[in-house]
């Protein structure tokens, strides 16, 4: 069975729209924006992602020294290189700055 437009309650369709619009403000109340968002929420595939991009050298210099001078932790980058290469340099920098409560990725 098909309704037309007439058979529709005039007052139903206000009461949805009120809903919808309620519905919506409860949504964006738990939406986070980039910059609010942690670096903790990065995926495990993303962070990988970011360790295979960023770990190799780069003779421009885009790799992972530029991403920590770019987050305010160049400061940190010769006791992370020291580290040694058999660990992901790029990750124990996102871990670094996870340590900063003030670190969302949109940032």
């Amino acid at each position: 069975m098909t309704l037309s437009l007439p058979d529709i309650n005039p007052l139903f369709l206000h009461d949805t729209k009120v809903n919808v619009g309620t519905f919506l403000m409860q949504v964006s109340e738990v939406l986070l924006t980039g910059d609010e968002l942690p670096v903790t929420a990065l995926s495990t595939v993303c962070r990988q992602q970011l360790c295979k991009l960023l770990d190799p050298p780069d003779p421009m210099g885009k790799d992972w020294c530029l991403l920590a001078v770019q987050l305010g932790l160049g400061d940190k980058v010769s006791m992370l290189d020291a580290a040694g290469s058999s660990s992901s340099r790029t990750a124990k920098l996102l871990d670094e700055w996870a340590k900063d409560k003030a670190s969302g990725i949109g940032k």
